[in-house]
C-alpha cells in the first residue's frame, strides 16, 4: 500500500470518516490554513523574493496547523466526550444493533437523509432491549418553527436544541446526560 493510502486511511480512522467525500473537509481546512500562512508571511516580510515569502509560509503553516491541532486536542480532552458520527438514520440504528453499544445520549439531526430524525427516532423507541430504548434523544434542527417542540415531544425525544448552537450549552446539555455526571448525582 503507498505511503499516501496510509496517510489517508489514518486519518479516515482518526476523524471516523465513512465516505471519501467527507474528506474534504480536513483538506479544505489544510488549504485555508496554508493561505492564510502565506497572506501573514506577505504582512511580516515586505520583501519581493518568492523564495523567502515560501519559506515563512512554510513555517508560519507548521506553527498555525500544530496550534490548531493542539487546540482541538484540549477541547476534546478538555470535554471527555467519545463520538461517533452517522450521516443517515439507518447508520444510526446500526449502532443499536451492536452487541458493544455505550452510548449515553444521542443527538439526533431532524433532517437526516435516508431515514429522518424522527423516524429513527421512532425505531430506537421500539426496540426491544429497554436501555437502548430508553437512550436519551435530543434533536438538532436548524428551523425555529414552533411545533418543533410538539412534533419531538410526539416522537418521544427528550428535548431539541437549536444550529447553529451554543458550544457552552452543548457542553452543559452533554456532560447533563453522560453517566460520569450522573454518577456524580448518586454519590
Amino acid at each position: 500500500m503507498p505511503a499516501e493510502s496510509k496517510f489517508v486511511e489514518k486519518i479516515k480512522k482518526h476523524w471516523e470518516i465513512q465516505k471519501n467525500w467527507q474528506l474534504l473537509f480536513p483538506f479544505l481546512g489544510v488549504i485555508v490554513l496554508a493561505y492564510s500562512s502565506y497572506k501573514l508571511s506577505l504582512l511580516f516580510i515586505k520583501d519581493e523574493n518568492v523564495l523567502i515569502n515560501l519559506l515563512i509560509s512554510a513555517i508560519l503553516f507548521y506553527i498555525l496547523l500544530k496550534l490548531t491541532l493542539l487546540l482541538f486536542n484540549k477541547l476534546e480532552n478538555k470535554w471527555k466526550v467519545n463520538y461517533k458520527v452517522a450521516e443517515n438514520g439507518e447508520e444510526v440504528l446500526k449502532f443499536f444493533e451492536r452487541s458493544n453499544f455505550d452510548f449515553d445520549l444521542v443527538l439526533m439531526d431532524l433532517q437526516m437523509p435516508v431515514l429522518d430524525g424522527y423516524q429513527t427516532a421512532k425505531f430506537i423507541r421500539n426496540i426491544s432491549d429497554k436501555s437502548k430504548a430508553n437512550i436519551p434523544i435530543i434533536a438538532l434542527t436548524a428551523f425555529a418553527q414552533t411545533d418543533i417542540k410538539e412534533k419531538t415531544k410526539h416522537y418521544k425525544m427528550n428535548g431539541f436544541m437549536g444550529k447553529p448552537f451554543n458550544p457552552e450549552k452543548l457542553y452543559k446539555l452533554l456532560k447533563s446526560y453522560s453517566n460520569d455526571a450522573l454518577n456524580e448525582q448518586v454519590i
